[in-house]
C-alpha cells in the first residue's frame, strides 16, 4: 500500500508478494464487488441471472470475477483480460478451487487491447483500473472511451460497474467521468439519482464514495491484527452504467444518496448531506436524526424523508463529522 512513486511495479510478480496481496487485497476487494452488487440489487438497478457471465478488465488475480461469484454462487462463461498473467493464474487457482468447473478464459494484454473478448456479458467489471490511465484531471476523455467501448459487450440487462479507491482524487475523477458520459447520453444509474451535474464537484475539497460494513472472516482478523491495519469497512467510490434503461430493470427511485457521516454542531443538532435529483441537501435533525438517517453508512440511500428537515445549499454551521 505504499505511494505509487515508491512502489515496486513487478510486486505480482514476487511469490512472497503475491501471496501477502493474495491473503491481505483479495479478500477486501472480492467482497467489496460482492457486496456493492447486493446494495445495487436491493436499490433495483441490477438483476444478474443466476450464473452471470463475467468479463474482468484489468482482472489482476480475478478479483472482480472472484466478488461476482460470492454474490451469486455460480460463474457462466467468463473472460479476464490483464497484462499480469502470473496475478491471473494465481486468481485462476482460487476459482477453480471455490467454483470447481467455472469457465474463465484468460486474455493476457492490456486494457486497451483490441479486439476486445467477445461477449455479450452480463455484468463487465473495471475494477480499480481507471486511476491506472493517465493524469485524472486530464485523462477524462480516455476513460469515457473506454467504458463506452466496453458497454458495447453488455447482454440486454447487462451492467457495467466501475469501483475506485474512494480518495478524494480518484472518488472526484470519477464523477467527472460520470458527468462526461451523462452529456453523451450513457445510462448513468448510480450513484447519482439522477442528477445532471454532480454537485460534490463544485467545492475541492468534496468527493462521492460509499462505505461497506464486512464480516471479516477469523482468519483475516489476524492477520489485520499481526499487520496492525484495521479494514472493517470497505471504501470505494463506484459507477454503475447499462447499454440501456432497461424495462426489466427499475428506474432510479426518489430518494437521496447519503454522502457524508453524521455531523453535529455547537448546539448538538445532527446533520448529513445526501445528494438526490435536486442536487446536494443537508438533513437536519431536532436536534437528532431519525434512526434511518443517522445509522446507515456514507453511500447508503435514503428513500424516506418524511418527518425530516431538509436544507438546501451548504450549511455555515461549524458542523463536525462525528466519527
Amino acid at each position: 500500500g505504499a505511494e505509487r512513486s515508491e512502489r515496486r511495479s513487478d510486486y505480482m510478480s514476487d511469490p512472497r508478494l503475491r501471496g501477502a496481496y493474495l491473503a491481505f487485497f483479495l479478500p477486501q476487494y472480492a467482497q467489496k464487488i460482492a457486496l456493492l452488487l447486493a446494495q445495487l440489487e436491493r436499490e433495483g438497478l441490477c438483476r444478474l441471472p443466476d450464473a452471470p457471465r463475467v468479463l474482468d478488465v484489468g482482472a489482476g488475480p480475478l478479483t472482480a470475477t472472484l466478488g461476482v461469484w460470492l454474490h451469486r454462487g455460480a460463474l457462466g462463461p467468463s473472460a479476464a483480460l490483464d497484462l499480469a498473467g502470473k496475478a491471473m493464474a494465481a486468481g485462476k487457482a482460487i476459482v477453480d478451487d471455490v467454483a470447481a468447473g467455472a469457465d474463465v478464459r484468460l486474455v493476457e494484454a492490456p486494457v486497451a487491447h483490441r479486439p476486445l473478448p467477445a461477449g455479450p456479458f452480463d455484468i463487465v467489471v473495471v475494477a480499480h483500473v481507471l486511476n491506472e490511465l493517465g493524469d485524472p484531471r486530464r485523462a477524462v476523455p480516455q476513460r469515457v472511451a473506454l467504458l463506452r467501448s466496453l458497454s458495447s459487450l453488455l447482454a440486454p440487462g447487462g451492467r457495467l460497474l466501475v469501483v475506485e479507491p474512494g480518495t478524494r482524487v480518484h472518488g472526484r475523477a470519477l464523477m467527472a467521468v460520470r458527468d462526461a458520459l451523462w452529456d453523451a447520453g450513457a445510462p448513468v444509474l448510480s450513484p447519482c439519482r439522477s442528477a445532471p451535474a454532480c454537485p460534490l464537484l463544485r467545492r475541492p475539497g468534496d468527493w462521492c464514495h460509499g462505505e461497506l460494513a464486512w464480516d471479516r472472516p477469523p482468519a483475516f482478523r489476524a492477520l489485520e491484527e499481526a499487520a496492525g491495519l484495521k479494514k472493517d469497512l470497505l471504501k470505494s467510490s463506484h459507477l454503475l452504467l447499462g447499454p440501456a434503461r432497461d424495462a426489466d430493470v427499475d428506474p432510479p427511485r426518489d430518494g437521496l444518496r447519503l454522502v457524508c457521516r453524521l455531523m453535529r454542531d455547537a448546539s448538538d443538532v445532527e446533520r448529513r448531506y445526501g445528494c438526490g435529483r435536486a442536487g446536494l441537501v443537508v438533513l437536519r435533525g431536532d436536534p437528532r436524526l431519525p434512526e434511518r438517517a443517522r445509522a446507515p453508512l456514507r453511500g447508503a440511500l435514503l428513500d424516506d424523508e418524511r418527518g425530516i428537515a431538509v436544507e438546501t445549499g451548504v450549511p455555515r454551521h461549524g458542523a463536525r463529522r462525528r466519527r
